[in-house]
């Protein structure tokens, strides 16, 4: 061979599948394509220094967040968490209605009346909706990493009273028109919308005037005169609090960090629906905005 004349990167769509040893440094990174775990793939990304270049490494050996969040939610939050091996098995057995679901749906949708596929669809529905609800009623528990936009999503759609969300940007495919028009209808129902950012950066000003940018638009918000935009400090810890009915608290923002170079971080996060707890935290959380105001 005596020259390359063209190259070309090939990208296959796979499910990383990231592991630490308990205890020590170590970090295995399989990879799941079309389903199916794929050694080749593991074993060259492994020969190859994968995991240190693509920042497991330092992700996973930075401090616990999970510390930061306890201290944060109160010794006696932290104290009602399930039992971890409670949680585990309702999450198997949502992963198991979640599926059976899907396995029956088409046959229910194709068959007439009396379809055996019908009723074995309702059943598990029903089984599916038993464990959501038991998952529902737990106080506080863990949230799962793929969940917090689920929980984003039911904040949007479902605040009666007051939403506030922190985050460290403002990633316009997070933000997106969508997720204003659900602002829009919060605010219209007299919704108390408070979202808070850090300050923008000097050197961002006046390159998003031609594409849509999520802050503007945000500040042209208002809820009885209070701006929905809010500027706060850099954050390693951010909150979701709907009403007095759920409360989130994570170390992964809900719309975006420009501060982090990596596109992997170890999630860890708090889901609370105890009213008591979740209004404590609130007014932990706006105590010192109304002491300065005061």
């Amino acid at each position: 061979m005596k020259r390359i004349v063209r190259r070309n990167n090939v990208f296959s769509e796979a499910v990383a599948l990231v592991f630490a040893a308990d205890k020590g440094g170590e970090v295995q990174v399989a990879f799941a394509i079309d389903g199916k775990l794929s050694e080749l793939h593991e074993r060259a990304f492994a020969e190859n220094g994968g995991p240190k270049k693509m920042g497991f490494l330092k992700a996973l050996s930075e401090s616990d967040p999970k510390n930061q969040i306890d201290a944060i939610v109160g010794k006696q939050t932290a104290k009602a968490f399930p039992l971890r091996a409670d949680v585990i098995a309702l999450r198997r057995a949502q992963s198991d209605g979640e599926a059976a679901v899907r396995n029956t749906i088409a046959a229910a949708e194709r068959g007439g009346k009396g379809n055996p596929a019908s009723a074995a669809l309702a059943m598990a529905q029903q089984n599916l909706a038993t464990v959501e609800t038991m998952l529902a009623n737990y106080p506080v528990r863990p949230m799962e990493v793929y969940e917090q936009k689920d929980l984003l999503d039911e904040a949007l759609d479902g605040a009666k009273t007051r939403l506030l969300i922190t985050s460290n940007a403002l990633n316009p495919t997070l933000l997106h028109g969508g997720v204003l028009r659900q602002i829009d209808n919060l605010i219209g129902f007299d919704v108390a919308v408070r979202i808070q950012i850090p300050a923008a950066p000097p050197s961002d000003a006046g390159k998003n005037e031609v594409r849509y940018d999520p802050r503007s638009e945000l500040a042209k918000r208002f809820h009885r005169g209070s701006p929905v935009l809010m500027e706060s400090q850099k954050r390693s810890i951010y909150f979701l609090i709907k009403d007095r009915g759920l409360a989130v608290v994570t170390n992964r923002p809900f719309f975006g960090d420009p501060f982090r170079r990596s596109g992997f971080m170890f999630v860890s996060g708090t889901v609370i629906r105890d009213p008591e707890m979740v209004e404590k935290l609130y007014q932990k959380l706006t105590e010192p905005a109304v002491r300065k105001r005061g």
